[in-house]
């Protein structure tokens, strides 16, 4: 088996996952146009599945914030800065790492604040 088809199955199981113990949230990224001096920012609003589960220790890599309190897992392309709203709780993105061996993109992991 190559090295891509193991990659392209590795996404397949992600989304599998994903699909059978995600749930919908609803995505708000700002959009700015204009200039610097003038700017307008639009919201796009759009929805991904994805599972948020708390977070409650500094992982030992170091490289999420001390208040992250929640994990995200999506295949939805994130920014730092946009927002996740699951119900009636909304989390900021503070870190996005995507995996994507040999190219592949399998998941991204988030840090989310409240």
């Amino acid at each position: 088996m190559s090295s891509a088809a193991l990659y392209a199955g590795l996404a397949a199981d992600a989304q599998s996952i994903l699909a059978d113990f995600g749930w919908t949230v609803q995505i708000n990224r700002p959009v700015r146009t204009g200039t610097q001096w003038d700017p307008t920012v639009t919201p796009s609003i759009s929805n991904a599945t994805a599972a948020i589960v708390p977070y409650t220790y500094q992982a030992p890599n170091g490289r999420l914030p001390a208040d992250v309190t929640a994990l995200g897992y999506t295949a939805a392309q994130l920014s730092v800065g946009d927002t996740i709203t699951d119900g009636a709780i909304t989390y900021v993105v503070a870190t996005v790492e995507t995996y994507a061996p040999g190219g592949q993109q399998i998941i991204n992991i988030c840090g989310l604040r409240r």
